[in-house]
């Protein structure tokens, strides 16, 4: 019998999944490794390095063209994996995508054009489907000996690495998606509900912010999917302790349940005709199995017969295994494609809820502090994040005010008391400012990006509702953030004072310098006719630490070039 040729594989990213899919396909000898590509040049080399590769390569095109591989391994971030996976499939390579397929329906779409077009083979990494377990409950279903499946259930936790802060968070490519941590995890939850419901009939979200790990809009989700004949439950959680994921099958006859982490399964039936000994005994052999496959799980992992992600492994090699044999991928795009509609689904619903419930009461992260003199808004903002700690180190316990995002952990770990929540909203501001006496606010919109509408209600709804309350729970003083750019750009050759007057046509240089014009307006009609002492403070060019100096608009011979000097107080 002709032996199959062996496969020339590439792969695309050279982050922590991407070593799992490089460590399985060189120990193994899956395919032969003609070349791994990242635009980091310091990581590809410490890959090359770790891997024995030496066809390293920061442009994918270059790789295509110079390697030449049959398939390529796409393990890089998802906003990058429809515009990857097209130009592997057009340059006549085969595609394994990590998970979620891609952030958008269109996106998917297009990359399932592409391979229709194109006769290339598209599978998505959805590995939870092939661990051994898995496999096994899907053999023991489609033989009968569950019976007829009645429900699914799916849990995905989530467990801090091991030597990670959660300030670290702001760093990981999972920080910069609309839906934070869960639309990572997500995929596992949705796709695994999919497999053995089918298209869904109907699909609900509940989600709920709880504060406790401020990693995505919202750290609790709950998924209700009905199938045509099956119902289907799942839940992620940030939350819940200890880190679980597991996967349970009820059936008519048998239930099975999968520990996902310990690569596990038992298997509970009825074997007794009298109920208390189905009670009983039930639970006896039900810890007799958990322990006979816990200690052969770990046996194999520790002689290193198991390799980590060993349902990567064999996703991988039945993919390979397909393209040889010109079959269907094990994981056809179709499957992801429906997966990233339902992580569209949740995502909304995540965002949709401080606006569908505004008055929600916020996360109030309490320190135990004895007092609390000063809050500081927009606290994980480059200012706000600078003055928090400069109070710290002056001796005072400031509290912080910070919209949901994972750089909340980072003030945690300054133990002071944090309020996440938003600053438009009346409720949040009330909580953070009560009982103390000076608001520095730093919150609001930077930037170009973004409509008039959310300039409007970040810089300058936001600073109307906190002067409001700051009134009403008797606040003494607030300082308000202002900036430089209220004035324009000088064209008469005078430089800029107190008495300046504003930029009069604010709109030609976008809605941030509109919204702060906007908002200073009320901030002193609204000190006057209250008589709140209020301190306008508009800063130029700011930088430090984390934040380089932006030497552009300073040359010479740039279109505007403005001049750096130390920002006042202006306005009181």
């Amino acid at each position: 019998m002709e032996s199959k040729k062996k496969l020339r594989a590439a792969v695309i990213g050279c982050g922590q999944i991407a070593w799992i899919h490089l460590s399985h396909i060189t120990r193994f000898q899956l395919a032969e490794l003609v070349g791994i590509c990242d635009f980091y040049r310091p990581q590809l080399e410490k890959t090359g390095r770790a891997f024995g590769v030496k066809n390293l390569y920061t442009n994918a095109a270059e790789m295509l063209a110079a390697a030449r591989p049959d398939v390529v391994h796409i393990v890089t971030p998802p906003p990058t994996h429809a515009d990857l996976a097209i130009q592997a499939m057009r340059a006549a390579c085969h595609v394994l995508v990590e998970k979620p397929m891609a952030l958008a329906v269109g996106e998917a779409d297009r990359m399932i054009a592409v391979a229709r077009e194109t006769g290339r083979s598209l599978c998505v990494d959805h590995n939870r489907l092939f661990s051994s377990p898995a496999l096994e409950a899907r053999r023991l279903l489609a033989a009968g000996e569950l019976g007829e499946l009645v429900s699914v259930d799916f849990f995905q936790g989530f467990g801090l690495p091991p030597r990670m802060k959660l300030s670290q968070f702001d760093n990981q490519w999972f920080s910069k998606l609309p839906g934070g941590l869960i639309q990572d995890l997500a995929p596992h939850c949705l796709y695994c509900l999919l497999e053995f419901l089918g298209h869904p009939v109907s699909f609900q979200v509940l989600t709920k912010r709880t504060g406790l790990l401020p990693a995505a809009p919202a750290e609790e989700v709950r998924v209700m999917m009905e199938g045509e004949r099956v119902l289907g439950t799942g839940s992620i959680s940030l939350s819940a302790q200890p880190f679980m994921n597991h996967l349970t099958l009820y059936g008519s006859k048998a239930t099975a349940r999968i520990n996902i982490d310990n690569f596990t399964l038992i298997v509970r039936k009825n074997r007794y005709s009298h109920p208390l000994f189905n009670r009983v005994f039930g639970n006896m052999e039900e810890g007799r199995s958990i322990l006979l496959s816990s200690a052969r799980s770990t046996l194999r992992f520790a002689t290193g017969k198991q390799p980590r992600y060993p349902d990567i492994l064999e996703l991988i090699g039945r993919f390979y295994r397909s393209i040889q044999d010109g079959e269907p991928p094990p994981v056809a795009p179709e499957q992801g494609r429906e997966t990233v509609r339902l992580i569209q689904e949740v995502v909304r619903a995540m965002q949709g809820q401080a606006a569908e419930h505004p008055n929600q009461a916020p996360a109030f992260i309490a320190a135990k502090q004895a007092s609390v003199r000063i809050v500081v808004t927009g606290a994980t903002g480059f200012l706000g994040n600078a003055l928090v700690r400069r109070l710290l180190s002056r001796g005072e316990r400031p509290r912080a005010l910070a919209r949901p995002s994972m750089r909340v952990s980072g003030l945690q770990e300054l133990g002071i008391d944090v309020v996440v929540g938003d600053a438009a909203d009346m409720t949040t501001a009330q909580t953070a400012l009560r009982g103390t006496e000076l608001v520095i606010h730093c919150a609001g919109r930077l930037g170009s990006q973004g409509t008039w509408e959310e300039f409007q209600r970040d810089s300058v709804e936001s600073t109307e509702n906190v002067l409001r309350q700051a009134q009403a729970v008797g606040v003494k003083r607030v300082i308000y953030v202002s900036s430089l750019g209220i004035y324009g750009v000088p064209n008469n050759g005078n430089g800029i004072t107190e008495a300046s007057p504003c930029d009069r046509e604010p709109d030609k240089r976008g809605s941030y310098s509109r919204a702060k014009i906007e908002a200073e307006k009320f901030v002193q009609q609204f000190a006057k006719e209250t008589a709140l002492p209020v301190t306008i403070f508009r800063p130029g060019i700011i930088f430090g630490r984390g934040r380089a100096l932006p030497t552009a608009p300073l040359h010479p011979s740039a279109p505007h070039s403005w001049s750096l000097a130390a920002a006042a107080p202006c306005w009181r």
